[in-house]
């Protein structure tokens, strides 16, 4: 029909094998506005150790799963999110006074949070209750949301291209086709079919995974339902 098709990785998916990627392979060197942040799986750890005993903690989300995940856990996105988390970053950056090296992690993970952030808004409200502008509905193709975006995609493309430590060749690869696509599904959602805003944490496959698991649970808690058994479910 000449309409667009926008082809998107699951931004969730992208969002876990940044957390794996890390997890993996420890050391992180990303080139950012002339220069080199160096981000290093070890000072997230140390931190842990670090609190572990405290009364009150900063990186309070941190556990020893989401540090040391087995094969089935790093499937759950809450260990991505214990690690890549506003908490995390916030101790990281505070404790950068006494372990200055810890710094260059903490700014690592603000990239990624900031685009965390707007990709993962599903109401309207959220940008107000966590008082986060980067939470916000797109209101508009000229959003500044919009334009962070694409500076985070030129900021993996830089990235993949230095070829210093970094992300596998695959997750920059959905990274910067899901970037892209998303940027100019929201223009073409608000400039041509004429939506108020658009809330780009609907675009993601969490509801289609939240329908199967209901079917599953429908199914006796099988995992693996047949044709059959997701027709009766749907019935």
């Amino acid at each position: 029909t000449g309409k667009p098709i926008f082809l998107l990785f699951d931004p969730v998916h992208n969002y876990k094998n940044i957390y794996n990627n890390f997890q993996t392979k420890k050391l992180f060197q990303c080139p950012h506005q002339g220069s080199i942040i160096t981000a290093n799986f070890n000072h997230i750890v140390e931190l842990f150790f670090m609190e572990e005993k405290m009364t009150l903690k900063k990186a309070h989300k941190l556990t020893k799963t989401c540090l040391n995940p087995t094969n089935i856990e790093k499937v759950s996105v809450k260990h991505a999110n214990a690690v890549i988390h506003h908490s995390t970053k916030d101790a990281l950056i505070f404790y950068s006074a006494l372990k200055p090296e810890w710094k260059g992690t903490g700014e690592f993970l603000s990239i990624i949070l900031n685009m965390w952030d707007t990709m993962n808004v599903k109401n309207k409200t959220k940008g107000y209750h966590k008082r986060n502008q980067n939470m916000n509905a797109i209101f508009s193709a000229d959003d500044w949301k919009l334009e962070n975006l694409e500076i985070f995609g030129k900021f993996i493309e830089t990235w993949e291209m230095s070829h210093n430590p970094g992300l596998s060749k695959e997750t920059f690869l959905a990274l910067k086709q899901t970037t892209a696509s998303i940027i100019l599904c929201a223009k073409y959602l608000l400039n041509e079919l004429g939506f108020n805003y658009v809330l780009l944490g609907n675009l993601q496959s969490d509801a289609i995974e939240s329908r199967f698991g209901w079917m599953r649970q429908m199914a006796g808690s099988n995992y693996f339902i047949s044709c059959r058994q997701a027709l009766e479910s749907d019935k």
